[in-house]
């Protein structure tokens, strides 16, 4: 699983906040069924810890990612999922 957060920030005190409606990008690439897995329970972690901010969520994912709403595949995880010992 691989990510990648884009966002501006502004800070107040010693804390780092998105700036009000600001939307937060996070590219995510699951490359099999595990990490599709694990990027689809961050997602729905994320929204629930922040309920009041934006994300927009891009990359590659399989079934649970892509089923999600707020998930934009660029490609599906099966093109780049491949499994055995000689190249294909």
């Amino acid at each position: 699983l691989m990510l990648l957060f884009q966002f501006r920030v502004c800070t107040l005190g010693n804390n780092l906040i998105l700036e009000n409606g600001e939307t937060m990008r996070i590219f995510i690439v699951a490359g099999e069924p595990s990490g599709d897995v694990l990027g689809w329970r961050l997602m729905n972690c994320l929204r629930l810890l922040a309920p009041s901010r934006n994300f927009e969520f891009v990359g590659v994912g399989g079934f649970h990612m892509q089923n999600d709403k707020t998930f934009h595949s660029i490609f599906p995880m099966e093109e780049i999922s491949v499994m055995g010992l000689l190249e294909v």
